[in-house]
């Protein structure tokens, strides 16, 4: 679950306890979902970043972020789908931008712009 303060909690659908909570975005956490093998949990936030998290002990392992206004989402981001098999995904932005992501062990980067997409 996603929050006003920058924060991500991650609940139990069983017993409905908090098991982590994913702290370091600067502003609401919008989006967020599960790698395809359940290894990582990816956020995307109004603060235009994405960040690729360690389930486990709640530590961010990677921060996909545009460098001066280039390479990445420059609006709030507003959802990820993850691939059901693949380390990739795709992530969204209120701007009506779209990002072909990498979740490659050690290698979470923006891939590329998927151009076509209109808003």
């Amino acid at each position: 679950a996603g929050c006003g303060d920058g924060t991500m909690w991650m609940w139990h659908a069983m017993n409905g306890k908090c098991m982590q909570v994913f702290a370091g975005h600067a502003d609401v956490v919008s989006c967020g979902s599960f790698s395809h093998d359940g290894r990582l949990v990816v956020s995307g936030s109004y603060d235009q970043k994405v960040i690729v998290w360690s389930p486990k002990t709640g530590e961010p392992l990677h921060r996909l972020v545009a460098l001066n206004g280039r390479g990445f989402h420059t609006a709030p981001l507003t959802c990820i789908a993850v691939h059901h098999d693949k380390p990739i995904m795709v992530t969204g932005a209120e701007d009506g931008s779209a990002w072909l992501c990498s979740l490659a062990k050690g290698l979470s980067k923006p891939l590329k712009p998927l151009t076509e997409h209109k808003q």
